[in-house]
Formats: structure tokens, C-alpha cells, sequence
């Protein structure tokens, strides 16, 4: 579940990427990484997703699922 194009922040996968990976059978996981204020703002949210604000990632990155393909996104 990865391609080619290196962004700052690491890896860009498409919409469809990550359909065919769920597709797959592979487990996804999804990460909202907004700010609380911007989640709270939005009403975009997939209920799912695991709220992990980016200011926060470090100090939970051991508590991810190694199991699973990780998505973050944010808006």
C-alpha cells in the first residue's frame, strides 16, 4: 500500500490504493491526525478512524496496530 511519491511527511497513497488494499483483505486503519479544534469542526469524520491528533503521534506511536496498514489523513 505504497507508492512511489515521497511527500515531506512520507508516503502519499491514492483513494484507490487504499480501496484495493481494503479490497484485498488487508486491514486498514485509519488515523485522523487534525488538531482537536479542526476535528471538531469538521463534519467529516469517518467513524471508524482512530483519533490521534499530530501533535500527539509521537508519544502513542507504540500503541498502533503493527498488524494493520496505517492511513493517516487529515483536511
Amino acid at each position: 500500500l505504497r507508492e512511489e511519491g515521497l511527500t515531506m511527511d512520507g508516503l502519499r497513497v491514492s483513494p484507490r490504493e487504499v480501496k484495493d488494499a481494503h479490497d484485498g483483505g488487508k486491514a486498514v486503519v485509519f488515523l485522523d491526525v487534525r488538531s482537536p479544534g479542526a476535528w471538531g469542526e469538521s463534519a467529516d469524520q469517518l467513524p471508524s478512524s482512530v483519533r490521534l491528533p499530530l501533535t500527539d503521534f509521537e508519544a502513542h506511536a507504540d500503541e498502533l496496530p503493527r498488524e494493520s496498514e496505517l492511513v493517516a489523513y487529515c483536511t
